[in-house]
């Protein structure tokens, strides 16, 4: 049997293992690795670093997401995952622990789990409200496995072994130092007669199924080992057929299954870190899809890395809204410094990657295009040791993305050319933005250059905002004209750093 995959219809040849070089710049390593957390095992992380290229295939995702909404269905899955986990952990216990005979109770814990793990999974694929289609495929490929040959035998015989071995009885006999090891020689239960005994204290004995699990030894010792070994010697039949069993079902565990609970973890990382936003009253939502002439808008987005740090700080956090209508590409930030520009620029570079993973996107509404490529061009410090200077390298580089994008990527350019002068840095800005509308791309210029916000019918400007009776920076970025007032006096106010405030500390 085939078996097929939950996060594509049709898998990719080979996924992306090295992480893309936007990540630091739109600080996704962060975001990525707070996900991830937890669950390094899986290795997901090639997951999110390879994005999807079809609308059909976004949806795909997003229809598994929709069923994991039902608490009925994210029951079952997030218990086929704990059972999973369970799995490993007692098969890794199996071959740590030095006496053969509990590896292979381990062993045979372990592969009793996964069964029970497996066709409760079968039940929960069978409930009736699924609708994705690859957890319709995934229910359909986990139903033949389990009636299959490969399950089945496995199965029941797990089933007769378990209650041989669970029907053997024996005595022991403890003289001295030395212990005998016999069949069962008195068949009388003293359970009755502990009762009698403690009751006479007023103490009711433990219910031995509830302390069952209690008793039994993560270790064994080397008397434990060789009173085992003696109980095999005189119940060599089931013994016997434990360790044929173990041969034979070595690898117990299915390559579908496996897949199936590594794919899973992409979904339940990605939303336990949505839940947990949402938690805080921030809004997630499924992405619209837009083609390259539609609009493109978003309400109520967020940088997903800052929201991380202030939720942690208990501090709020303002969201923003953007729309590029038809015939429009690029929106060209600018306003005061510190006022939120880059936030702003790093947060729909994140949303349209998050939205090219097939994965929920912080925001209310959200409608955006599905990007081939993501580029940043974001200032870098000087590698003296590459003998350039800062402006070349910042040339080199835009020149690389430029050379590489195409229509349906998405250049975001954050203060470039800061180490030229003003009349150099706006010439190479609307050159590269007559490059940028040539290719046809969508692109965010967070920039100090007034100019390029009305350079052209595709650029859109967007301003940071200020508070005009305080001076305080708002961090909502609106549509509206440049204002070519950067604030400067204000920031150097709120540090300290005006010149009065300078003369004042100097004085004697």
């Amino acid at each position: 049997m085939c078996c097929p995959s939950i996060l594509w219809e049709r898998v990719p040849s080979a996924l992306r293992t090295s992480a893309p070089d936007i990540l630091g710049d739109l600080n996704l390593d962060q975001v990525l690795a707070e996900i991830v957390a937890g669950r390094e095992q899986y290795g997901l992380l090639p997951y999110f670093y390879t994005l999807l290229e079809t609308a059909d295939e976004v949806s795909y995702r997003h229809a598994v997401f929709k069923d994991l909404a039902d608490s009925a269905v994210a029951e079952g899955i997030q218990a086929f995952s704990r059972g999973m986990q369970t799995v490993r952990e007692y098969g890794q216990k199996s071959e740590k622990v030095p006496y053969r005979r509990q590896r292979e109770a381990w062993f045979l814990d372990a592969v009793g789990l996964y069964c029970d793990t497996v066709l409760a999974l079968e039940q929960t694929l069978a409930l009736g409200r699924i609708e994705a289609r690859a957890l319709l495929r995934m229910g359909d490929y986990v139903h033949d496995y389990v009636t299959s040959q490969g399950f089945a035998p496995m199965q029941h015989a797990w089933t007769a072994l378990k209650a041989d071995l669970g029907s053997i009885a024996y005595c022991l006999t403890l003289q001295g130092s030395s212990i005998e090891v016999g069949h069962k020689c008195d068949p009388r239960d003293y359970a009755e007669d502990l009762a009698v005994l403690f009751s006479k204290f007023g103490v009711a004995p433990a219910n031995p199924e509830s302390t069952a699990h209690q008793l039994e030894p993560l270790e064994m010792n080397h008397v434990e080992a060789a009173i085992l070994d003696r109980v095999a010697e005189l119940y060599p039949e089931p013994f016997g057929r434990l360790r044929d069993y173990c041969g034979r079902y070595a690898d117990y565990i299915d390559p579908g299954v496996r897949q199936l609970d590594r794919e899973l973890q992409f979904y339940l990382a990605y939303q336990e870190h949505s839940e947990t936003l949402k938690s805080h009253g921030l809004e997630v939502c499924y992405p619209q899809i837009a083609t390259h002439d539609q609009a493109k808008w978003a309400r109520s987005t967020y940088d997903v890395a800052l929201a991380q740090k202030l939720l942690e700080s208990h501090q709020p956090l303002v969201t923003n809204d953007f729309r590029l209508d038809k015939g429009e590409s690029i929106l060209v930030v600018t306003g005061p410094n510190q006022g939120g520009k880059t936030t702003f620029a790093r947060g729909i570079g994140q949303l349209h990657f998050l939205a090219a993973l097939g994965l929920p996107v912080p925001g209310q509404e959200v409608q955006v295009p599905l990007c081939d490529q993501i580029f940043t061009h974001f200032e870098h410090e000087e590698d003296v040791g590459r003998g350039q200077g800062k402006l070349q390298d910042e040339l080199e580089r835009m020149f690389d993305i430029l050379a590489r994008a195409s229509s349906a990527s998405l250049i975001i350019m954050n203060e470039s050319f800061n180490a030229t002068t003003l009349h150099d840095a706006l010439l190479l800005s609307t050159e590269i933005v007559d490059r940028i509308i040539e290719l046809d791309a969508l692109a965010v210029v967070v920039t100090f250059l007034d100019e390029l916000a009305s350079y052209h019918g595709k650029t859109v400007s967007m301003v940071a905002g200020i508070d005009p009776q305080t001076g305080e920076r708002t961090y909502k970025v609106s549509r509206e004209p440049a204002s070519g007032m950067a604030y400067a006096l204000s920031l150097a106010e709120r540090h300290g750093l005006t010149y009065g405030q300078i003369k004042e500390r100097l004085r004697p």
